[in-house]
């Protein structure tokens, strides 16, 4: 379990694959994901690269501040965060964002 917003950073910037896939891969409590968004807003995509991420930091990355591009641009719509979530089941899946075309 990654326990610091630090160490997210470290992790995600290191050279060794294994060391940033482990910020992809491990859980991260929710108040360290705060952290991350609000002291080190250029890690927020990669917050959302990570696949234990729970959904209300999916839904704060949305409603924070928005300068993903994927959501400035249109790519994706903060709505549809709905669809990947159900009452009482948690999901084991990797979300993908791509433009539709008009």
């Amino acid at each position: 379990m990654i326990e610091s917003a630090q160490k997210f950073v470290r992790l995600r910037d290191s050279e060794e694959k294994a060391e940033y896939d482990r910020a992809t891969l491990e859980e991260v409590p929710v108040s360290v994901w705060r952290n991350v968004i609000f002291r080190y807003p250029d890690y927020r995509k990669w917050v959302a690269h990570n696949k234990t991420v729970p959904f209300e930091i999916l839904e704060k990355l949305c409603n924070h501040e928005v300068d993903s591009e994927f959501l400035r641009t249109g790519y994706f719509f903060p709505s549809e965060f709905w669809s990947f979530s159900r009452e009482g089941r948690k999901y084991d899946t990797q979300v993908f964002f791509g433009k539709l075309s008009s």
